[in-house]
């Protein structure tokens, strides 16, 4: 999920509590076959099932069932800076940069590029 989640983040998942994710959440499941957990952004349902894609990745998961999602993706820790995900406009558009596969050729160049600017006003 480069750049929104890296290595070493602090993830908070909210349990789901009866209600339904919807496309442009980022959302932890396990998959099926091996029972690895992932979190990975929704980018479309179909009644009771859901398919992930990674921000960074060409490929989806597949279609996920609703009984393998754990939570919903709240927050997010960066060096002790928290930040919200899942509201308005940015997730509509990161949704669909990343059914577009958008994000490894658009956003991922300029996020490498730039990564060592933000780490210095971040700390």
């Amino acid at each position: 999920m480069t750049p929104i989640i890296c290595d070493g983040d602090i993830v908070t998942i909210e349990r789901l509590g009866g209600m339904n994710p919807t496309p442009g959440d980022t959302a932890a499941f396990t998959e099926p076959l091996s029972g690895k957990l992932f979190i990975h952004r929704i980018i479309a349902r179909n009644h009771a099932v859901y398919l992930f894609k990674g921000d960074n990745r060409r490929d989806t998961d597949g279609w996920i069932p609703a009984s393998r999602i754990i939570g919903r993706v709240t927050t997010v820790e960066r060096n002790e800076r928290e930040m919200r995900l899942g509201i308005g406009l940015g997730k509509n558009l990161a949704t669909l940069l990343n059914r577009l596969n958008a994000w490894p050729m658009l956003i991922l160049p300029i996020y490498r590029r730039t990564r060592s600017l933000f780490k210095g006003l971040s700390q």
